[in-house]
């Protein structure tokens, strides 16, 4: 199964509770890399203020083998 790595870039900030009707948040969809797969987390790996994706793939048979892989993908590279 196919799926491409999706950053959301420039997700708008909360409203404050009291401003929240008739908002709705504006996200921006980029492909980060088409061919990629994998457990995506997002956070700050080289601490330059700027959150990057950290893909996980299992190695062949559930960890049984070691052919698995773990891709950083720095922001905004």
């Amino acid at each position: 199964m196919f799926f491409a790595l999706m950053l959301v870039a420039g997700c708008a900030q909360a409203p404050p509770e009291d401003d929240t009707e008739g908002r709705t948040p504006n996200f921006v969809y980029s492909v980060v890399d088409p061919a990629g797969e994998g457990r995506i987390v997002i956070g700050d790996v080289d601490q330059d203020g700027k959150n990057d994706l950290v893909v996980h793939t299992w190695s062949t048979n559930r960890g049984v083998d070691s052919d698995g892989s773990v891709t950083w993908y720095r922001f905004p590279d």
